[in-house]
């Protein structure tokens, strides 16, 4: 019975592990709460270290890593002078750049970003809200505008995904090292 229970702590680690994993890529997926669900699992194993301690500190860091990434990818946004049309156009760009082979989660958020400003400057102008231009400078400083918020804004997705990653790799070690036999500091 003893190897059974370490079996389904192990697996359902495993798994939820991967699924926090791929979700420090996919927007709405929350991947460092599925890490450390993850780690909270191998807890359970009684070949498992893990004090509580060690959770206690590794949940307080998936909180803080969870505030700061809505924060982050907001405030390079708004560093760069970046619409909402351009924080959306990151994330439906992400999705599009997931389902789409051969596009890549990193083009389509760069690229998700750049539509998304050029439409919030094409909406601008429609509204009357920016004076109309007849020759090409005012084209070009939409399109270099809108780059500039483009890279802003998926250099912000890009932080996040790191932040997420690491603390998610953070919480791997810890589930590895207790396993491996190591007492974690209580």
């Amino acid at each position: 019975m003893k190897f059974m229970e370490t079996s389904i702590f192990l697996i359902l680690a495993a798994i939820l592990f991967l699924i926090g994993f791929i979700g420090c890529l996919v927007p709405g997926v929350p991947g460092t709460p599925f890490c450390w669900a993850g780690l909270l699992c191998i807890s359970f194993d009684p070949s498992s270290t893990v004090s509580l301690t060690s959770l206690v500190l590794c949940g307080a860091l998936c909180i803080a890593v969870e505030i700061v990434n809505y924060i982050v990818p907001a405030y390079f946004a708004k560093k760069s002078g970046g619409s909402k049309e351009a924080s959306l156009g990151t994330i439906i760009g992400t999705f599009v750049g997931i389902f789409c082979a051969g596009v890549g989660v990193f083009p389509g958020a760069f690229c998700g970003a750049l539509i998304g400003e050029l439409y919030h400057q094409s909406k601008n102008k429609r509204s009357g809200n920016r004076e109309a231009d007849d020759n090409n400078t005012r084209n070009e400083e939409d399109i270099f505008t809108a780059l500039k918020v483009a890279l802003w804004s998926f250099l912000g997705f890009i932080t996040g995904i790191g932040l997420k990653i690491t603390a998610s790799v953070i919480f791997l070690a810890v589930a590895l090292i207790s396993l491996g036999g190591f007492k974690l500091p209580q």
